[in-house]
């Protein structure tokens, strides 16, 4: 079973927040702060690592995701 990872991010101005997982934290991080990919993060240039935690289960991790856009919905989700 691979590892998998739900993280948050912010901008250097914590004026937004971005949930995102993946199975490999490390290269995700790095691909934020390289801009590798367009879209939200990019725009609100989010690359400073909020919490990261390791969870045994992918579906596990959507749940988590679905109940932080729950409790706010401003909060964008990502993988």
């Amino acid at each position: 079973m691979s590892e998998c990872f739900v993280y948050m991010l912010t901008n250097k101005g914590h004026t937004v927040l971005y949930t995102g997982m993946t199975d490999s934290i490390e290269n995700r991080l790095q691909q934020h702060k390289d801009k590798v990919f367009p879209g939200f993060t990019q725009k609100y240039n989010c690359d400073q690592l909020v919490i990261a935690t390791m969870n045994p289960e992918w579906n596990d991790l959507s749940s988590i995701l679905k109940s932080l856009s729950a409790a706010d919905p401003s909060l964008r989700s990502g993988s």
